[in-house]
């Protein structure tokens, strides 16, 4: 397996029950014991310390042997929001935090600095690695008792993510204090920056405790609520443009001033729950500025798939914060214990499921070479839980997933690539008139089409993606489509779409076409012309491919205008640009007022790729934007899946209820086969699937072959190798198992059973496609050798036999 260039174990002071070096050193060789089987995939190390909450950083005045407040609590130690118990119930954590034991030992600056040299030291000495050292600030109430936020200086606390003025946020100052801080001795004077007082305070604290790099926690500095989805810009029903050069001003302000103070300093950073397109335009991040002028470590995925089964926000967040890189590198990261809430999600979330290893693990970038990039670094959030345990069973369980899914990473693109336009959205709020609906309508719509089960799990830049396609290089993305927002198809980016579609490929368009390019109209052939309508809404789906068993589905859909990029105005315009065949895939409407949603357009050339355009119909129900009943009212995220079938691939459920929530999957591509990895939330939903060579077969499973399409039902999570897709007419129970080698001369075989006057299309190893032998007949020893011809496709080498009964032997 490829080497890894850092993996990071995340533990908190918890771990340490007391504060003797016995206990210490005791807690950091077990630690580096328990992941050793991770770690020595790695060049190096790196330890981030859950300490405190920052507060020990804010209060550091210098004096080694001064004790400070950490966080030995379970549950929101600065409780901020005054809740009602009623008579009897017992209290949750969340209105009354626990000390996780009775008495909790008390820390000192100087015992710290003794724990970063011992984890470098016990580290190096059991894994011949060199250690790095982490420390955290967190913004929030929820770690550790904080005098100095809550108490002394209030005034930083911007946020009212858990309560009003309960989160530091990066664009306040600090009123005048007159006590004696590590970087200001003579007191803090009144006005300061806190991006200047942090800055300082960190440039003193590492240098003292023999830290290496410093992590920015939920949010802080991508924001001001990191959490909810209304933010400085959008208040809900309005979005705020005039605000934005003084908002993001204000950010980039902090970045300067602490870069000032502590430069040179690596930065990691949590980043907010969401998009980099939802930064933008609710709360004014200028990103780009960020990554260019400071270059952290991009934001990691957010652990919102563990805490509330939000893979699309997951999926899609991440893929926009690595579309382009501040340097070469990114990281992914696995929730394992919470150290703070009485949860250890691979024990109880996940349910000790992997899905958001092999999901998550499956999704890459390209780079402006039209090379796929894989994270380079995983670490773990937390090896220690909220009782200060480190069960040996979740190394040993998680470990090989990991090492599973990293093996089976991306090599070549997957069969949809999202072209993130990264330079487009950072300039929409450079100007007071931009358009910041449009980011929120098109970032909603592409998380709700994740969530629905569309196969997302690689992204390219915009200005990666016109660099490819002007340089002659987009064959790099053939086999599949790509799929962009309509805000930033203009200019270049259209201009570099329009040719890759002329050349074979498929392209998705998804968002408004209200204000679009005359160019892009002409190319979907629909405009905003219409009354504007929302709210409740009747549905035609056209492209309709989910089943359920005891009810008709939903006829209605809901459009939340102020989520969508206003009401829905698009209508087909027949006979624009008769190059096209245009076909209707959904329609809305209200009375006589009809609307499209979705549509398919083919060129009158067998060559050209097909032009898919979807208009975002986002469904919320109440001002906390909770999802409108999915037995009530169509989702709209379907459509994507829906409109795949026009180019060839087939995603289906069948339901009992439409009310049951959808699978959700990543498709990789490794050694030139196919990786389908994905989630059930609901075991009882069967999934077909069919390819433009047919069903596909999995390895080690039975797949039901009905009208075309592979039918399975799958355990709650699921990786699964497939090189094998067949097609025939008649129905039945088709298998695909690992054989043993028997020969010297071959690696691997497998075993496709079942087969009637079948049409079988393999995809060999990369690196056997000229060693591969396929014998007809049930016998490993014996059976009549086939002549195959080796195809070499844009969707990767091939071998295909026709009409096939019985069963066949591949080996290589």
């Amino acid at each position: 397996m490829k080497q890894l260039k850092n993996i990071t174990l995340e533990i908190s002071a918890k771990a340490f029950k007391d504060n003797s070096v016995r206990t210490m050193e005791e807690v950091c060789a077990r630690m580096f014991r328990q992941w050793k089987n991770m770690t020595d995939s790695a060049e190096r190390i790196s330890v981030l310390l859950w300490i405190s909450d920052g507060s020990e950083i804010l209060e550091y005045k210098g004096k080694r042997n001064e004790s400070f407040e950490w966080a030995y609590w379970q549950g929101v130690a600065n409780v901020r929001v005054k809740s009602e118990m009623q008579n009897g119930a017992r209290p949750t954590i969340h209105q009354v935090p626990w000390k996780y034991i009775e008495n909790p030992p008390v820390l000192t600056y100087a015992w710290l600095k003794k724990l970063v040299k011992t984890l470098k030291r016990i580290g190096r000495e059991e894994s011949g690695k060199v250690v790095r050292g982490g420390a955290t600030f967190d913004p929030g109430p929820e770690f550790a008792v904080s005098e100095f936020k809550y108490k002394k200086h209030p005034e930083i606390c911007g946020g009212n993510t858990m309560g009003n003025k309960s989160f530091v946020t990066c664009n306040t100052s600090l009123h005048a204090d007159r006590g004696k801080y590590a970087g200001f001795p003579d007191g803090i004077p009144g006005g300061t920056p806190f991006g200047a007082f942090l800055g300082k305070q960190v440039k003193h604290f590492v240098k003292d405790m023999g830290f290496d790099y410093i992590w920015f926690s939920n949010g802080f500095g991508f924001g001001l609520e990191a959490w909810g989805y209304k933010g400085s810009l959008f208040d809900g029903e309005r979005f705020m443009p005039e605000k934005a050069r003084t908002i993001s001003e204000d950010i980039l302000n902090f970045w300067e001033c602490f870069a000032r103070e502590c430069p040179n300093l690596p930065i990691e950073t949590r980043g907010s729950n969401f998009s980099a397109g939802l930064e933008i335009c609710k709360d004014g991040v200028p990103i780009r500025d960020i990554y260019e002028k400071f270059k952290p470590i991009p934001p990691v995925n957010s652990p919102w798939a563990a805490l509330n089964d939000d893979f699309g926000t997951e999926i899609a967040g991440w893929m926009s914060h690595i579309a382009e890189l501040p340097s070469n590198y990114y990281q992914y990261r696995f929730y394992t214990h919470d150290p703070w809430f009485l949860n250890s999600p691979w024990l109880d979330r996940y349910q000790r499921e992997a899905h958001d290893i092999y999901m998550l693990l499956g999704v890459s970038r390209i780079n402006g070479e039209g090379d796929v990039e894989n994270p380079s670094s995983i670490a773990f959030l937390t090896v220690d839980d909220s009782w200060g345990n480190m069960p040996e069973k979740v190394p040993n369980e998680v470990i090989p997933h990991v090492l599973c899914a990293y093996n089976d990473r991306p090599d070549r693109p997957g069969i949809i690539t999202l072209v993130y336009p990264f330079d487009e959205y950072s300039e929409v709020l450079k100007n007071e008139r931009g358009e910041p609906g449009k980011i929120f309508a098109e970032e909603w719509f592409l998380k709700e089409a994740i969530n629905a089960g569309l196969p997302l799990n690689t992204v390219i830049s915009s200005a990666n993606f016109i660099r490819l396609v002007e340089n002659g290089h987009e064959h790099k993305l053939a086999g599949g489509a790509v799929i962009m927002p309509t805000s930033a198809a203009k200019g270049r980016l259209l201009k570099a779409v329009k040719s890759y579609a002329r050349k074979g490929g498929n392209v998705i368009f998804y968002g408004t076409l209200n204000g679009a390019d005359e160019e892009l109209l002409d190319l979907i052939g629909a405009e905003a012309v219409g009354n504007e309508i929302a709210g409740e809404l009747k549905c035609e789906i056209k492209a309709g491919l989910d089943i359920a068993r005891t009810d008709a589905g939903a006829r209605k859909i809901y459009h939340s205008a102020n989520i969508s990029a206003g009401g829905i105005r698009e209508v087909l315009v027949p006979g624009k640009n008769k190059h096209f065949r245009t076909k209707a895939l959904a329609c809305v409407g209200r009375g006589n007022e009809k609307r499209v949603i979705g549509l398919v357009r083919t060129r009158n050339t067998s060559r050209s790729g097909k032009i898919i355009w979807l208009r975002p119909v986002n469904s919320v129900k109440d001002e906390w934007f909770s999802p409108c009943d999915a037995g009530t009212f169509f989702n709209a995220g379907n459509l994507t899946r829906y409109a795949l079938e026009e180019i060839g691939i087939r995603i289906a459920f069948e339901k009992h209820f439409f009310s049951q929530k959808n699978p959700m999957l990543v498709i990789t591509r490794h050694k030139n086969g196919f990786f389908y990895s994905g989630y059930c939330p609901d075991t009882t939903v069967r999934q077909s699937f069919r390819m433009p060579w047919g069903a596909p077969v999995f390895t080690g499973m039975e797949a039901e072959v009905s009208d075309g399409c592979g039918v399975y039902q799958f355990p709650k999570s699921w990786h699964k190798e497939c090189r094998i897709f067949m097609e025939q007419k008649e129905n039945g129970i088709i298998s695909v198992r690992e054989g043993t080698a028997l020969y010297p001369a071959f690696k691997r075989r497998i075993k496709l059973q079942g087969l009637k006057k079948a049409d079988v299309t393999f995809f060999p190893e990369a690196g056997f496609e000229q060693n591969t032998e396929i014998s007809l007949g049930a016998g490993y020893l014996k059976g009549e050798r086939l002549k195959t011809k080796l195809s070499k496709t844009v969707e990767g080498d091939l071998i295909k036999i026709n009409k096939i009964s019985g069963n066949l032997l591949i080996s290589w």
